[in-house]
This record gives C-alpha cells, structure tokens and sequence, in this order.
C-alpha cells in the first residue's frame, strides 16, 4: 500500500505537497497550490535510485522539462505512467490542470514541519530540505490564483540557429526542438569553433547539425576531437577528413578503440592495404557503415563456403565496388539465385563478376534489356550469352543500350546475332570509341585501304596502342586525317 506525507504551508501560499512511497522508495512528491496539482519528484516504481532532482511534468506528452521554474537542471528519469500514477494514489498533472489529488494522510500542524523534511531527507536520500522548501516556495510563487503557470521554454534558442548557424527561422524552429536537453549555447559554440578551426564551412556544419541536431551538445575534447585526430593520423589531409566526415558522419559517434579502429583493420585487409583503404573512403564510404558480424562475415562466409570463392577474389570485387558485401545476406542470397537463374554456374570463373553486375540492375531493368534486345532478334539464350561474356553491358540504361544497338547495326553494319557472341563493343562509349573508330574505318575504306578480313568486333575493341599500330600508323603519311578523327 502507497504511504503518503503530506504538510499545508500557510506562509506563503496555499500550499499542499504530497510525498508518494512504493514498496520503500520516494515514486512521486508533489505540489498542490490552488487546486492545481504539479508533480515535482518521480522516480520509477522498483529503481533503485535515489532522487537528486526536480521533474516538472506535462500531462500532453509526459516529457521531462530541463529549464523548470525553479532553475533546476533535470536529470533523466522515466516518469511515472497514469497506470502506475492512479496504483500509487496519485496523478501527474500539469500545471494548468485544475484536477484533485488523493491523499491519504495530510499534516497540517505546522510545528512538524521540519522534523518531518528532516525525517523524509534521512530516510529516502532527497535533498536537504532547505532546498526542497525552497523549490516548494518558488514553485508555488510561479503559479498564479487561477490555476496558470508561466511556460517553461525546454528549446534550444531558435535565433541561436538563425544567427550563429544560418538556418532559416522553420527549420532552426525544427532542430531547436531536438535539443531540449542542451540549453546552454556554450557547448555549442565550442562545437561550432571547433568544425569550422577544422575545415568545415557553414553550409557543411548545417549538414550535419541537420543530420544529427544533438551534435551541438557534444563534448569537443571527449567526443569530436579525438575522431577527427584518428583520421589524420591514418594519413588523411585536413580537407580529406572533412570529405570523410561530411560522407560518413556517423563516424562522429563510432567509439575509436571499441569501434571504429577494430573496423579500418577489417577493411584494410579486405582491400589490401591502407592506400586503397582510404581511397574508397574519400570516393564513397558508405560501405564502412556495414556491420562487420551480422553482415560483412556472413556474406564472406557464404560465398566462401557456399560458392566456393575464395576471400582473395571476393577482395579483387570490393576494391572497386565495396558495396556489393555489404547486402544484407538474405539479399546476398536472392543474387545468388538470379545469376544461377540465367544460367551461371557458381563454378564459373564469371559468377563473381556477374553477381557484382546483377547487385546493381533491379529485375525490372533486366527485363526491359531482354524485351529491347528480343527486339533486334535476340533469343532469351543469345541475351543469356551475351551477359556470360560481357555483364557490363546491363548497366546501361535502356536508352544508352538502344543507341549503341542502332548504331552497331545499321551503321556500322553488324548483324545482331554477331553482337551477341561478341558483346564487348556494348561496354565501350559510342561517342569516345565507337564512332571516332567508326570514321577511321570509313577513311580506310574509301581509300581501298580496308581489308575484309579485319574482324568488326575486334576493330572496335582492341587496345589503342594495338588499334594505333595496326590501322593508324602504316597511313599515317598518306592519311595524316586518321589522327584527326580519333
């Protein structure tokens, strides 16, 4: 059964506070004055914690108040449900609710007064009880006859985010909101101070107060500083960190022993030395937000003990596209699936490339390359074949796709099926390789110079020093026009 104290101050004002036990700890002290009633002191019903601060409550959203009449700064505690409120006899109200609250026992002579604060102090760890009177007198003062209390402001200052960070009045009204348990602007502008002393202009600084807003309340020295130090000392330049930092600010709250250095050697291993380490961070770096063991070593596994592919070709894979380990393993497997459904085999030495492929081409854009290419006369096999010798080629967006196929076969004069067994000109650029080559075998051929032998496929894509030496250089006095055009 709840045990309830409760004492009348006459001095002041009509004044009733009531003091709520549970099962011998402090759940809830409040303050009646006016019939109005305001929980001050909450403690959760079976913690062990000693109550050392002033809760002020709402009853819209129950959330606590930092900056409450009093001054006190609060420290977060989970207050008390209504369920649990009505169990223990008493209700958290706010402080423009006119409702009542049951007490059960009420002291209202007032020469026990002190000895019953001094008692309570002794027995339930509250404050002296010269600050509780003190809370309990200036609460009371700050609520007028009529039951209203002035509004307490748990914010952060809104001009602060206008006129120190540039925000615009919405959106720093917006952020102003995520930062009620930093009322101080000190820390932020220590934070602030310290980004743009490292580099970071306004525009990046509101992108990651707008990212994260609670990063004005943190602490330079213990929580910013050292991140920004570790990625120098790894080899970043000043302006690389800030490129590391804006594409992965997560990187901020990574914990540098317990996290983040355990993960860089991980990924340093996987891509084969630091350089290429720090190169994938500077051009991407989403890829070290992954989680090493629920998904960076399943996947490993996988397709190590499943696919049979070994850690060191998986590592030739993710040098250039990191992201691809990085698919939750159920998602890993569904690719694995799809590649087998066009008929690779996991035995192939072309399965790894065309799961690299098929990791970024939805189904739906694979379904409209077949539907383009059955156009020009392809089979559901020859689209097959294609994709075992040249995967690239799916990256293409349909348009591109189209152009190149237009071009191959009614310019250049390939016969579709040819392209499907020789797919390779797909990957190559129309307007840098394909047609400049294209004009260069026109000129032979208006010369008499081109032999019928010469293989179109090859033509196309052989190397430049190889295409240089074999129909470039042997005209080059009779056709100087041959360099013009590549």
């Amino acid at each position: 059964m709840a045990e309830h104290v409760a004492a009348r101050f006459q001095p002041v004002l009509s004044c009733h506070l009531s003091l709520t036990v549970w099962g011998g700890q402090v759940m809830c002290l409040s303050v009646c004055t006016h019939g109005v009633p305001r929980t001050l002191i909450t403690s959760k019903c079976g913690l062990e914690t000693k109550i050392r601060t002033v809760q002020v409550l709402t009853n819209s959203n129950r959330s606590k108040i930092r900056n409450n009449p009093v001054g006190y700064i609060l420290e977060k505690r989970k207050v008390l449900t209504d369920a649990e409120s009505k169990r223990l006899g008493t209700i958290s109200f706010g402080a423009s609710l006119l409702r009542n609250v049951d007490f059960t026992r009420t002291l209202d002579t007032r020469p026990r007064i002190h000895d019953m604060f001094h008692s309570l102090v002794r027995r339930y760890a509250l404050p002296p009880p010269t600050q509780l009177l003190r809370v309990f007198f200036s609460t009371v003062t700050s609520v007028s006859s009529s039951g209203a209390t002035a509004s307490t402001d748990t914010h952060f200052p809104v001009d602060y985010l206008v006129d120190t960070c540039g925000f615009s009045a919405k959106d720093a009204s917006k952020f102003s909101k995520k930062l009620s348990r930093c009322q101080s602007t000190e820390r932020a502008d220590a934070v602030l101070g310290f980004l743009r002393s490292r580099g970071l202009d306004g525009a990046n600084i509101r992108k990651l107060i707008s990212w994260r807003p609670v990063l004005l309340g943190c602490n330079v020295e213990t929580n910013l500083a050292p991140k920004f130090n570790f990625l120098r000392d790894m080899g970043f330049s000043e302006s690389d960190v800030v490129n590391v930092v804006m594409r992965q600010p997560f990187i901020i709250w990574l914990n540098v022993q317990n996290t983040l250095l355990p993960r860089l050697k991980v990924w340093e291993s996987l891509f084969g030395s630091k350089e290429i380490l720090l190169k994938n961070l500077r051009n991407c770096g989403f890829f070290f937000s992954s989680n090493i063991e629920n998904v960076l070593h399943p996947n490993m596994k996988f397709l190590r003990d499943e696919c049979g592919i070994s850690e060191k070709r998986v590592s030739l894979i993710i040098k250039f596209h990191p992201s691809f380990i990085m698919l939750n393993p159920d998602a890993l497997r569904a690719l694995v699936d799809r590649v087998e459904g066009i008929g690779i085999t996991r035995e192939s030495r072309m399965f790894l490339w065309i799961l690299d492929v098929l990791h970024g081409v939805s189904r739906e854009k694979f379904e409209a390359h077949v539907k383009l290419m059955n156009n020009f006369g392809w089979s559901n096999s020859d689209f097959n074949t294609a994709v075992k010798k040249q995967p690239s080629f799916l990256k293409l967006s349909t348009e591109s796709l189209l152009g190149k196929m237009e071009f191959l076969v009614k310019d250049v004069g390939i016969a579709p099926l040819d392209i499907a067994y020789h797919p390779k000109p797909l990957a190559l650029s129309l307007e840098k390789r394909l047609i400049p080559r294209f004009r260069v075998m026109e000129i032979l051929k208006s010369e008499g110079l081109w032999k019928s032998t010469n293989k179109l496929h090859g033509f196309f894509s052989s190397s430049g020093p190889y295409f240089l030496q074999k129909y470039v250089l042997p005209y080059q006095d009779k056709l100087p026009k041959l360099h013009e055009v590549l």
